[in-house]
Parts: C-alpha cells; sequence; structure tokens
C-alpha cells in the first residue's frame, strides 16, 4: 500500500497475484462467511462441479489418484524472501538446469483466493464455459468479466487482453477469431482454458510442472482451433 498505483483503474495491465488477495478478503468481510464457502456456495453447487474445492489453509495432500508435482522454481540457498524486489527476483531464483523438485506435498494453500483450488480439467471446462457464455453471472456482472485491456507490458501473456481474472485473444492476432481463456500456475502446476465464447468448442490441459514458455500453449491452441497465435 505504500507504492503508488501502476495507473487509474481500467487504464493498464500488469498482473499481480495481490489483486486475488484483496478479492478475496473483501468477499470474507462482506459475507462474513470464509473465502472457500462462497466458492462452494456461489460457484461449485450451483455448476455441479463435483471434483472442485478450495483447500483448507493447513492441507498438504490431495484426494486420489493425483498427479506428482515438480517446480524448477525456488529460492537460491541463503536468499532472504524479505529481500525479493520485482527487480531482483531473478537473480535470487535457482538456475532453470538443476533438477526439479518434487513439491506433491507442498502447503500451497498459501496461494489462498490466488490459486488454492483442488479441481479436475472436466471440471474447469464445466467452468469456464460458464464464465464465457454467461451462464452463471448476472449480466452486468458478466459484461463487467469480459471488458478487457491489453496485456502488453504487463509482465504476462502476449497477444491478450485481460478481464476479471479471464483472458481474450486479441482478434488481430487471431485472424479475426474470438477466443476466450482462463489459466494460471504455482508450484508443480499449471492450467489452462480456452474456447469459444458460446462454450461449444473448448480444450484443457494440466501439466505437472510450471509453464516455461508461452509455445507450447499457442501450439495446443492452433492444433485445436487452427489459429495461429500471433503469427
Amino acid at each position: 500500500m505504500s507504492q503508488p498505483p501502476v495507473g487509474a483503474p481500467g487504464e493498464r495491465f500488469e498482473y499481480a497475484n495481490g489483486g486475488f488477495y484483496i478479492a478475496g478478503a473483501i468477499i470474507e468481510k462482506v459475507t462474513g462467511n470464509s473465502y472457500a464457502d462462497e466458492v462452494d456456495r456461489r460457484v461449485v453447487q450451483p455448476l455441479g462441479l463435483t471434483h472442485t474445492r478450495v483447500r483448507p489453509t493447513t492441507e498438504t495432500g490431495y484426494p486420489s489418484p493425483h498427479p506428482r508435482g515438480y517446480s524448477h522454481q525456488f529460492l537460491k540457498d541463503g536468499a532472504d524472501p524479505a529481500a525479493i524486489t520485482p527487480e531482483n527476483w531473478e537473480s535470487l531464483m535457482e538456475e532453470p538446469g538443476l533438477p526439479p523438485l518434487d513439491v506433491t506435498e507442498l502447503n500451497s494453500s498459501l496461494g489462498y483466493a490466488a490459486g488454492n483450488v483442488v479441481s479436475t480439467t472436466t471440471d474447469m471446462i464445466r467452468f469456464f464455459n460458464a464464465m464465457t457464455t454467461g451462464s452463471l453471472l448476472p449480466p452486468a456482472q458478466h459484461r463487467q468479466m469480459w471488458t478487457t485491456v491489453s496485456t502488453e507490458g504487463g509482465y504476462w501473456m502476449p497477444y491478450a487482453r485481460y478481464g476479471l481474472g479471464m483472458f481474450e485473444f486479441d482478434e488481430q492476432a487471431t485472424g479475426g477469431r474470438t477466443l476466450r481463456g482462463v489459466g494460471g500456475s504455482f508450484w508443480g502446476t499449471y492450467f489452462f482454458a480456452v474456447g469459444t465464447p458460446d462454450g461449444r468448442h473448448t480444450v484443457a490441459v494440466h501439466t505437472n510442472t510450471e509453464w516455461k514458455s508461452w509455445d507450447p500453449m499457442f501450439k495446443v491452441i492452433e492444433a485445436e482451433f487452427g489459429v495461429s497465435i500471433g503469427a
């Protein structure tokens, strides 16, 4: 809070997990319930997501069966987490050539509202289709979710526009084809779903390590939708 804003609301894009933390805190303050309970009541139950839940903050395991998670994303020995800044964080990370670390039992619940949901690709397709078609949210909220700003220069995926937790590919990068998506990465995991706004054609992918390049994602989209992102 001591830092000045990067721009007026809606003026520019700069991704930060902090926005999701704030949203989770607002949900709990307004409702008097936990973030997990509100996600269950307002999203999971109405959509019938039988394999989706927010993890308790003390939980380190997953329902079986589940994949192992492997990470290359950890600090060098002796690095002080309190000393990390937006300018020096890369220099404090371990070299990418090191063997991956099994982080399956890591307490990733610290992701809170920014990344603490356990789900399946099937459930996430159902969730994504509800978000893109507008079948869950009231019309005004749905329009606001899909009022987007360019991600260029915002330390995130290129050729995209970001809304409220969701994104659209810039139609100039897709040859005029409208494709929407949702995704995220945490230690030892990465997920994305991309599809058409009518919910009739969606692909979802999960990996058991963090995303290291956008190229594999773009190749999946090209194979599935016949669209060369940025080409």
